[in-house]
């Protein structure tokens, strides 16, 4: 198999089809499309997501807080805690696991969320350290932001830029080819950008003002979140590539690492789908989150389609295995 996520049709035929409502409490289920459960216990609503880090990365407890905090808020929901799972080869030194805990310690501090359990391991079952999280949060019950909900016509929006992790892990794993591509000061710019990897302002704004739909942008980046979410309520879409927010050092290091952009892992963005994306734009802008709107969804038999700068449309299909793979190989 190829290594990154699962293709949709794997993924329904060899995981989904053998999932069965079991429990009157569940509200929201696995579906292509959707990043988190729902439970009903009475009051607010029970939000749950779990995702590992895998990708070698210097961030790696950072990242694990960030990827599950941002998608309970892509459901509408605060994250309240989170439980860590740490997987360690047998050559892994003690401060390797402190330094991840650290990170972990320091952006659940941020995010404002609580570490309430998990498991920590060493084992020969994996030759890299493997961190995985689980996050809870909650919402109201007429708060719930489910991807089914999109319809043809509503604008697509994203947050801040494409490709933000994406753009720090090149600057951090491949940090000697990245100077020699786009200067050290520029580089070391890239520090910046981990302020930029939470979503969760942005899709708690966004629900209140209008959000139909919501998805954090990870593996896959721009135009696989873009497929998955659209899928998911049976629509196509049109996405202008033009209209992407892209920093110029994405831009740049993209180009000399052969990488499209707009298929780079891409945590700190936020895919908004919405009929009222003026009322969006404008609450993300009073909070000072900038966002672009990018395209629409249409008509399910009218596909895939992105809009080139170089004049070509192309069609696009499923999330791939990110891009950023292409450079560990």
């Amino acid at each position: 198999m190829k290594i990154g996520k699962m293709d949709t049709d794997q993924l329904v035929s060899e995981v989904l089809s053998k999932l069965h409502p079991v429990r009157k409490e569940v509200v929201l289920r696995p579906e292509i499309g959707e990043d988190c459960a729902a439970l009903d216990l009475g009051g607010d609503l029970v939000i749950l997501s779990t995702d590992p880090v895998t990708v070698p990365n210097s961030d790696t407890g950072r990242i694990a807080v960030h990827i599950n905090c941002n998608d309970v808020a892509a459901c509408g929901g605060e994250p309240v805690a989170m439980l860590i799972t740490i997987l360690a080869p047998p050559d892994t030194k003690e401060d390797d696991i402190a330094k991840v805990m650290e990170q972990v310690a320091a952006e659940a501090a941020a995010v404002g969320i609580e570490i309430v359990g998990g498991h920590t391991e060493v084992t020969d079952a994996v030759n890299r350290l493997v961190v995985s999280g689980t996050a809870i949060g909650r919402c109201a019950k007429n708060a719930l932001v489910q991807n089914k909900n999109i319809r043809p016509g509503d604008s697509l929006i994203i947050t801040k830029y494409a490709g933000i992790e994406g753009t720090i892990m090149m600057c951090s794993e491949l940090y000697e080819k990245a100077v020699a591509a786009v200067t050290y000061q520029r580089v070391r710019g890239a520090e910046e950008l981990k302020n930029m990897l939470s979503v969760v302002p942005d899709g708690i704004i966004a629900a209140r003002a209008g959000a139909c739909a919501m998805h954090d942008i990870t593996e896959g980046g721009v135009l696989g979140a873009v497929h998955e979410v659209c899928t998911a309520s049976g629509c196509g879409a049109v996405v202008e590539e033009e209209n992407v927010p892209l920093l110029s050092l994405t831009h740049d290091l993209c180009r000399e690492f052969g990488v499209d952009p707009l298929r780079l892992i891409s945590s700190g963005s936020m895919l908004i789908a919405t009929p009222r994306p003026e009322q969006v734009l404008s609450a993300l802008s009073e909070e000072g989150i900038g966002a672009a709107v990018i395209g629409k969804a249409v008509a399910a038999e009218e596909g895939f389609t992105i809009h080139c700068t170089d004049g070509v449309s192309r069609v696009f299909g499923p999330p791939r295995p990110d891009e950023i793979y292409k450079l560990f190989e």
